[in-house]
């Protein structure tokens, strides 16, 4: 685990000079990038409009799948947001705090492409841990919109009330959705990520 991070050029390419924000590594992305992301606690991150593509898709994966890195929606909206996204992986995060139980979303995946969810463990969202919805907007073709894949996750929330939809595949267009309620509280940012070139 390196010791600091920094959100600027000549950053991102080792694990010793890591950026600071996975948002900004975000911004930096290219299809075919992989950002590992370093044990810590992230705030929320928007990935909206942000494509990879079909055999270069964008990964955001834990660096140590025993030590998951926390994006923490910090009890406001959405913690993961994806709007007019396309070939983005998301691998082995934890996701919390998306907002109250009227509207807070762990992962929103809206009018968006070929998303992967995968060995993450999304809990205590508001309103909704994982939702998919408006595929048929996405901005790449209604007909493309969709074929979502997520997998092999843990969700719950601070009730234990059940929750189904840990696993579940999108190959529809319209409205679909997969969650359950949970509770928020605040978060203090800090942790590292780096962007591993494609």
């Amino acid at each position: 685990k390196a010791s600091g991070g920094r959100d600027a050029a000549g950053a991102g390419a080792s694990e010793g000079d890591p950026f600071a924000s996975i948002q900004y590594a975000l911004s930096q992305a290219q299809p075919g990038d992989e950002i590992r992301v370093l044990p810590g606690t992230y705030g929320p991150i928007d990935a909206a409009a942000l494509e990879g593509t079909e055999n270069a898709p964008i990964v955001i994966r834990a660096h140590d799948p025993d030590n998951r890195p926390v994006i923490d929606g910090g009890g406001g909206g959405t913690a993961v947001n994806l709007a007019g996204s396309a070939h983005l992986v998301f691998d082995g995060l934890e996701v919390k705090n998306g907002g109250s139980d009227s509207g807070g979303v762990g992962f929103r995946v809206h009018s968006s492409s070929r998303i992967v969810i995968q060995s993450c463990f999304v809990h205590d969202n508001g309103k909704y841990n994982v939702y998919v919805g408006k595929s048929s907007q996405f901005p790449g073709g209604a007909l493309q919109g969709g074929f979502h894949l997520i997998q092999g996750n843990e969700v719950a929330d601070t009730s234990f009330t059940p929750c189904t939809g840990a696993s579940a595949e999108d190959v529809g267009h319209g409205e679909e959705g997969v969650g359950c309620g949970g509770s928020s509280s605040g978060y203090a940012p800090f942790g590292l990520a780096f962007l591993l070139g494609g």
